[in-house]
C-alpha cells in the first residue's frame, strides 16, 4: 500500500510539472510593459524632432537677404481672368491671348477671281512637285509640252515622227521615275502607241523588270495594257511568263485584275487559260500544272487525294474575290463556276447567298451565265426571288446578250411561282416587243415561252443544259404549267 501511494504521488507531481512548463499554459508578458516600450520610443522620437527643429530654427535665424537683389512682379492668373471678363462685357468676344481681336492690327486681304485663285493653286502645286521631284520635274514639263503637240489630230505625220523621237530622247533613262505619276504616264503611253518598233523595244527593255509593280499601280497599269496591245509577240509572252504564279494574288488587286483580264481574254491560249485557273487550287499547281485538264472536277478525278486541299484553297480565293466585288472579270466567273460544281451543299448555299444580288454583272459571259443557272437550280425560293429582283430594269438587256438569254430561259424553266415571274420578267419584256422581235437572242426566249423544250425551236445544247434541272429534283415550268399560257395571263 505504501509503495502504491508513493507511485501515485509521483505521477501527480509529473502532471503538475508538465502543466507548469508546457507552452500552452505559459503566461503572456504583461501588456503594460509593451506600452511602456512604445511610449519610450515615442518620447525618444519627439525629443529627436525637437532637437532637429531647434537646429533648423538656429539655421533660419542665421539666414540674411541681400537688399541689392531685383525682384520682378509676376502677373497672377486671376488678373488675366478678370481682364477677359471685362472684355466679354464690352465686346462680347475674347481673343485667345486675353485681348480684344478688334484691337489687333490685321493685314488687308486680297480678293481674287476664279482664274486668279486657280493660277495661284497651280503655282503652289508646281513648287510642291519641284520639291518632291527635283531631278525629273523639268523633264516632265518639257515632255508634256511635246506630247500636247504630238497627240493633236491636225499634226502632220512628218512632224509627228520627229516629235516622237524628240520625246523619247527627253524621257530616256528616267521612265521608271515618270511612269507612276498620273500626268507623265500618258507621255510614255503615247510613245508606246505612236512610236516605231525600235522605240517600243527600248521602252520594254527599260521597264521589263518592273512589270508586276506597274500592274499593281493606279496609273502605271495603263502602260502595261498598252504593251499588251501594241507590243510584239515575244514581249507579250514575256509579260505572261512574269505574271505566271502570281495570278491568284493579282486578281485580288483591283488595278492588276484589269491587266490579267486582258491576258486571259485576248492573249492566252486554251492551255494557258487552264493553267491560270489551276493557280487558284492547291499550291502544287502553281509550279506543276496540267494544261490539258479544263475544269476542277477533271483535276479532282485525276488527283483524288488532293481534293480537300483544292476545295479549301478554292473556297478561300472565292470568298476574297466576292468580298472585293471583282465580278466583271471573266476569269473570276470561271473560278466561281468551277467552285459551285465541286462545293458541298452548305458551302454552295453560302456562296449563293453572297452572289444572288451580283449575278447581273456576271450574266454577259458564258461561265457567268452558268453560275447564274447553278444559283437558280441549287438556291432556295428566297434566293430565286432575290435573283429575279436583281435583274429588274435589265431584262431586255440580258435577253439581247449571247449568254444572258440563257438565264431568262432558266428562270422560266425552274421557278414555279408563275405569278411572280409574270409580273417581274414577262411584263417588262412585253413593253419592248419591237426590239424583242428584231433580236435573234430575244426570239429564242419567246420561242421557249411558247414551245418549251421542243428541239424544233430550241437548240439541242440548250436543252441538254436545262435537263440538268431534273437531276436536281427541280420541276421545270413547262411541266407545271403546260403551254405556259397561265404565266402570260
Amino acid at each position: 500500500m505504501f509503495c502504491f501511494l508513493v507511485e501515485s504521488k509521483m505521477v501527480v507531481m509529473e502532471k503538475t510539472k508538465t502543466k507548469k512548463f508546457s507552452p500552452k499554459f505559459e503566461e503572456a508578458p504583461p501588456k503594460k510593459v509593451k506600452k511602456m516600450k512604445k511610449n519610450t520610443d515615442v518620447e525618444d522620437n519627439s525629443s529627436k524632432k525637437k532637437k532637429i527643429k531647434g537646429e533648423e530654427g538656429e539655421k533660419k535665424k542665421k539666414l540674411k537677404f541681400n537688399d541689392n537683389v531685383d525682384v520682378k512682379e509676376i502677373k497672377g492668373e486671376w488678373k488675366k481672368k478678370k481682364e477677359m471678363k471685362e472684355e466679354k462685357k464690352k465686346t462680347g468676344k475674347v481673343n485667345f491671348d486675353g485681348k480684344n481681336p478688334k484691337s489687333k492690327f490685321k493685314e488687308p486681304v486680297e480678293l481674287l477671281n476664279k482664274k486668279e485663285t486657280r493660277e495661284k493653286q497651280k503655282k503652289v502645286k508646281e513648287t510642291r512637285k519641284k520639291f518632291k521631284q527635283e531631278d525629273v520635274f523639268d523633264i516632265g514639263v518639257q515632255a508634256k509640252k511635246v506630247w500636247e503637240e504630238v497627240r493633236r489630230e491636225d499634226c502632220p505625220e512628218s512632224k509627228k515622227e520627229s516629235l516622237v523621237n524628240q520625246l523619247h530622247s527627253l524621257v530616256k533613262g528616267n521612265i521608271k521615275k515618270i511612269i507612276f505619276a498620273h500626268d507623265t504616264v500618258r507621255v510614255v503611253e503615247c510613245l508606246m502607241a505612236l512610236g516605231s518598233s525600235d522605240i517600243r523595244d527600248k521602252l520594254f527593255l527599260e521597264l521589263k523588270d518592273d512589270i508586276l509593280e506597274m500592274a499593281k499601280s493606279k496609273y502605271a497599269h495603263f502602260f502595261v495594257q498598252k504593251m499588251l496591245r501594241y507590243g510584239s509577240k515575244d514581249q507579250k509572252n514575256q509579260i505572261v511568263k512574269v505574271v505566271e504564279g502570281q495570278i491568284a494574288k493579282l486578281m485580288k488587286n483591283k488595278t492588276a485584275g484589269h491587266v490579267i483580264e486582258i491576258i486571259y481574254n485576248d492573249i492566252a491560249s486554251a492551255p494557258q487559260r487552264n493553267s491560270m485557273l489551276q493557280e487558284f487550287l492547291d499550291h502544287g499547281f502553281i509550279h506543276f500544272k496540267e494544261p490539258e485538264l479544263r475544269t476542277v472536277p477533271e483535276i479532282i478525278a485525276k488527283y483524288p487525294l488532293r481534293k480537300a486541299d483544292c476545295i479549301q484553297n478554292l473556297q478561300r480565293n472565292v470568298e476574297v474575290l466576292i468580298r472585293k466585288g471583282a465580278f466583271n472579270h471573266s476569269l473570276v466567273h470561271t473560278v466561281i463556276y468551277n467552285y459551285l460544281l465541286v462545293a458541298d451543299n452548305k458551302q454552295r448555299a453560302e456562296t449563293i447567298e453572297q452572289l444572288r444580288e451580283a449575278l447581273v454583272h456576271m450574266a454577259h459571259s458564258r461561265e457567268g451565265a452558268y453560275t447564274a443557272l447553278n444559283c437558280l437550280w441549287h438556291g432556295t425560293t428566297k434566293d430565286r426571288k432575290a435573283i429575279i429582283k436583281s435583274f429588274k430594269t435589265f431584262m431586255l438587256k440580258t435577253a439581247q446578250e449571247e449568254y444572258g438569254h440563257m438565264v431568262l430561259m432558266g428562270i422560266f424553266d425552274c421557278v414555279d411561282d408563275t405569278k411572280f415571274v409574270g409580273k417581274a420578267v414577262i411584263s417588262e419584256l412585253t413593253e419592248n416587243m419591237e426590239e424583242m422581235m428584231t433580236n435573234k437572242y430575244c426570239v429564242r426566249v419567246l420561242k421557249y415561252l411558247f414551245s418549251g423544250r421542243s428541239p424544233t425551236y430550241v437548240n439541242k445544247d440548250m436543252i441538254t443544259i436545262l435537263e440538268k434541272v431534273i437531276l436536281l429534283n427541280v420541276y421545270p415550268l413547262h411541266v407545271l404549267v403546260p403551254g405556259v399560257w397561265g404565266v402570260i395571263n
